[in-house]
């Protein structure tokens, strides 16, 4: 032991003087990315009264909503209160676009105030027959919807345009010789082809970029109502950014388009909007930065590339005026765009560069993601990137956050979005597109359903033991269908239930009438007791005569479908066939055919909250109990349900 000591002694010392070599460099490293800085970076993880952020409901509740304001108040600025309506027009739909492939529409966001409209035209693009809402990218375009692909029938804008001689837009406006001139830059087929729809709008029909003292496009509208701009009036690119999330409100009506899996991008100027749309619009479910530089993914003290004085001079309609004051000031910032990589949390972000765009300082934006990353980590202990920057053409990722560095100019390439839809991929893949095939036809669900009722819950095995049970002198037994049937009693006397809203909602008339209904016809089951039934009887002539359940608010549906699904199950042999097909009709057309995917404002049908379960889990109630009767309509409804 001691000739083993004497020789690991010199070994240690060698361990040892390398260790602290190699922290003395990585300090070194570390100090002089600190010396890159013109001031050392805001902290994102303490909080303005000092509290250190320790998880990510601290995050959530204090520190997130702290950063966001900062943003509005000294970057992008606020958009002011207004009472602008939004229309919301189909302008056309060809479901044999390109060739038979795609379906195509352009739908037209018109933004109202007194007489003042300004029309806001989105191109879509989906994949053709596709069994559920697809997910969908959404950009913004630099030159007008028409100039993304060459498809004749797209609308060519009539908004101010950047002139242009190469892409035929003289005098500012867009002609048919603009027709896919950056088709190059938006690959159609290819997102298409992957399972995605694309969704684009021309930004200048938001917001024409030029600076006129913002007397033109959406300020015209929304500025009118306060005419005296501040220091933190929005500018155009949270103008930019307020049209992306309008384009959100319209997906969530559109049942072709999953709301829930709906990624923002954009490239360059209009990659600082998806930023800033990211951040402050959380039903964005994945969030890309192409190029986006200064005022986007690029921090904002370091010394390279596009500064702070630059940007405002050559753009000063872009940003609040108060970002003015950080012109050569950058130290005085009381954020740095770190802070904005960290609002996207805990939402997959994906930050690109390109080799020879030093203007956006590659370097800064991957900086930015780096030490954004610590508000991730709260959500993923093991999310881990490196401090140094990624090898070129070479993407990495990490939890929720991808970054790649490639080869060539400020430009946006096949090769970024073959990055971009991979990623979606690996964040937005459902149980069918990950390989797992839904079971779920007519034969599977006739060789599995009781040809007999009951048949929710209540099998017949489970009410055999249950009369055993009572027979055998079971008092538990005894007492809680004595309760029941007490409970049953207490509802004689009231008044049968009316279609009633509380707001917009049913809500509440749907869960008493789960209430009673389960209540009578459970109790009329185990005691047989006239009165009981005579009075379900009442309720559900009540209910199933209501002129629907109220399907803009689907929970109403799915619960009142599970109250009389349970009635006609545990209590239809008894009851009169004048009721009992009032009941089984009404689930049909009150339930069942609007709960299809395809009708109706379905967005539940694909989300992931309780909305899916508990939407799903009544329909699915009333498909079991209405199977015989429409086979087919049942079986779509257990299928969309799995």
């Amino acid at each position: 032991m001691k000739t083993t000591y004497r020789r690991a002694g010199p070994l240690w010392m060698i361990l040892a003087l390398q260790i602290c070599l190699f922290s003395t460099a990585k300090g070194q490293d570390q100090l002089i990315e600190q010396n890159l800085l013109v001031a050392p970076l805001p902290e994102l993880l303490i909080s303005e009264v000092g509290l250190s952020i320790e998880s990510a409901a601290q995050w959530e509740e204090i520190r997130r909503g702290e950063i966001l304001n900062l943003f509005g108040e000294h970057v992008y600025g606020r958009v002011p209160e207004s009472d602008v309506r939004i229309n919301y027009r189909l302008a056309y739909v060809d479901r044999e676009a390109l060739h038979g492939t795609a379906v195509e529409k352009e739908v037209v966001m018109e933004v109202c105030r007194g007489d003042d409209t300004l029309a806001i035209g989105m191109l879509i693009f989906l994949p053709k027959e596709q069994p559920r809402p697809v997910p969908l990218f959404l950009g913004l375009n630099f030159y007008g919807n028409h100039t993304i692909h060459p498809d004749p029938q797209i609308i060519i804008t009539d908004s101010w345009v950047r002139n242009n001689n190469e892409f035929g837009i003289i005098d500012n406006r867009a002609t048919p010789a603009s027709r896919g001139v950056r088709s190059n830059r938006w690959p159609v087929e290819l997102i298409l082809s992957r399972g995605y729809g694309l969704a684009t709008i021309y930004y200048g029909d938001i917001d024409p970029d030029f600076d006129d003292g913002f007397r033109n496009g959406i300020h015209s509208l929304m500025d009118a109502e306060t005419p005296d701009r501040g220091p933190s009036s929005w500018g155009s690119i949270a103008a930019w950014a307020w049209g992306l999330s309008r384009a959100m409100d319209y997906f969530e009506k559109d049942a072709e388009i999953d709301q829930e899996r709906v990624a923002v991008m954009g490239h360059s100027r209009l990659g600082k909007t998806s930023l800033w749309a990211g951040a402050e619009d959380e039903r964005f479910a994945l969030v890309i930065s192409n190029n986006s530089g200064c005022g986007g993914a690029a921090l904002s003290r370091r010394p390279y590339g596009e500064r702070v004085s630059n940007i405002n001079s050559a753009f000063p309609h872009w940003f609040a005026a108060r970002f003015h004051d950080y012109n050569d000031n950058e130290a005085e910032l009381p954020v740095d765009q770190h802070m904005l990589m960290a609002l996207v949390a805990p939402r997959p972000l994906y930050v690109a560069s390109a080799e020879e765009d030093d203007w956006a300082d590659q370097r800064g934006e991957y900086l930015s993601l780096f030490y954004g990353s610590k508000a991730y980590n709260l959500y993923d202990k093991d999310l881990f990137l490196r401090h140094e920057m990624p090898e070129m053409d070479q993407p990495v990722t990490s939890g929720r956050l991808g970054y790649h560095i490639r080869s060539g100019k400020h430009d946006v390439t096949r090769y970024d979005w073959d990055q971009y839809l991979d990623f979606a991929d690996r964040h937005f893949q459902s149980p069918v597109e990950n390989g797992l095939k839904n079971p779920v036809t007519m034969e599977w669900i006739e060789e599995r359903l009781f040809g007999t009722n009951p048949r929710l819950i209540l099998t017949p095995q489970l009410e055999y033991k249950i009369w055993q049970q009572m027979d055998s002198g079971d008092t538990v037994v005894a007492m809680g269908l004595d309760l029941i049937s007490r409970s049953a009693d207490s509802l004689l006397n009231l008044e049968p239930l009316v279609r009633q809203l509380t707001g917009r909602r049913l809500l509440g008339v749907s869960r008493e009438a789960i209430r009673r209904l389960t209540t009578l016809s459970l109790a009329y089951r185990f005691h047989r007791d006239q009165q009981h039934l005579e009075r379900l009887e009442q309720e559900l002539k009540a209910v199933c005569n209501f002129s629907d359940w109220n399907p803009s608010h689907f929970l109403d549906v799915a619960e009142m479908a599970a109250g009389v699904a349970l009635a006609i199950d545990w209590a239809g042999e008894w009851l009169s066939p004048e009721v009992n097909r009032l009941a089984r009709n009404a689930l049909v057309n009150l339930a069942l055919k609007p709960g299809i995917e395809t009708t109706g404002e379905n967005w539940w049908v694909s989300s992931i909250n309780n909305w899916n379960l508990v939407c799903h889990g009544g329909l699915s109630l009333a498909a079991l109990v209405v199977y015989e009767d429409v086979p087919e309509l049942s079986a779509a409804i257990l299928h969309q349900a799995v």
